[in-house]
């Protein structure tokens, strides 16, 4: 039969299942998991949560714990969504350097299984919600960062475009990346959103440029007869923006530039 013990439901996991306690221990696990089996995994990700949620272990510990926990989450024999609660559950008292790394699992595993967004309830998704909408104004960047991917889970799409101004380059690349994702699976962006990519062609980081230019010519595609602001055709315009990336001062921008003037079609 079947039980609920703590984070997975089980078979034949031990009742006495500890948190790994060293570094190295957590590591040797990570690496083995690959060739576990059934009953293994269950057992790696009971521990892993258990570790997670210890607080009297060092960050580096818990980190090789949520990554355990999250290949474990992705395999198709574990309860996927009991441990992807269990993770969210534990963002309450986690601190910020295991917040990042949970909220980076729980990309990954939204990006690796289709129907990510249904394993949650919606008690679990709230408190996802929650703890994201606290952490996009955190005053560490790396975190703010990682909050900001999140808001795609927790249908907060809409609230990323704020964050392509962002005091950080790493949160204004992360928000830009976010909306080339929806863009990438057939999400109209609006043609509103043309003149914050073509500004974002002007910020200091370089990768921010290398996203606004890739966004600039997919709006500009996509909204071909809209007018600028220059009374040229939108397509015309973006055409010319990205002519103007080719004489950027990063070679990948350049490169990158190159490549999509060969996208455009008359």
């Amino acid at each position: 039969m079947s039980t609920k013990r703590g984070f997975v439901e089980t078979d034949t996991c031990p009742s006495d299942c500890t948190p790994y306690t060293t570094y190295q221990e957590a590591h040797n696990a990570l690496q083995a998991l690959k060739h576990t089996s059934h009953a293994g995994i269950l057992e790696h990700a009971e521990r892993a949560l258990l570790t997670v949620s210890a607080q009297h272990l060092p960050s580096a510990i818990r980190q090789i714990g949520v990554r355990l926990a999250t290949i474990a989450c992705a395999h198709p024999e574990p309860n996927s969504a009991s441990i992807a609660a269990s993770l969210v559950r534990a963002l309450k008292d986690a601190d910020p350097s295991i917040r990042c790394e949970i909220y980076a699992s729980l990309i990954t595993l939204h990006e690796i299984k289709s129907q990510f967004h249904t394993f949650l309830s919606p008690e679990v998704t709230n408190a996802l919600g929650q703890c994201v909408r606290t952490d996009v104004n955190h005053s560490q960047h790396h975190l703010r960062s990682a909050a900001v991917a999140c808001l795609q889970i927790v249908g907060g799409n809409n609230g990323v475009r704020r964050f392509t101004d962002d005091a950080h380059p790493k949160v204004r690349q992360t928000a830009l990346s976010v909306i080339q994702r929806q863009q990438m699976v057939g999400k109209e962006l609006g043609a509103e959103m043309y003149g914050e990519c073509v500004a974002a062609t002007l910020d200091d980081a370089e990768q921010v440029r290398m996203i606004a230019v890739s966004l600039v010519w997919a709006i500009g595609s996509q909204y071909a007869k809209h007018v600028s602001l220059h009374n040229l055709r939108l397509l015309d315009d973006a055409f010319i923006k990205v002519c103007d990336m080719v004489n950027d001062s990063s070679m990948l921008v350049r490169q990158r530039a190159c490549l999509i003037l060969g996208r455009f079609r008359r």
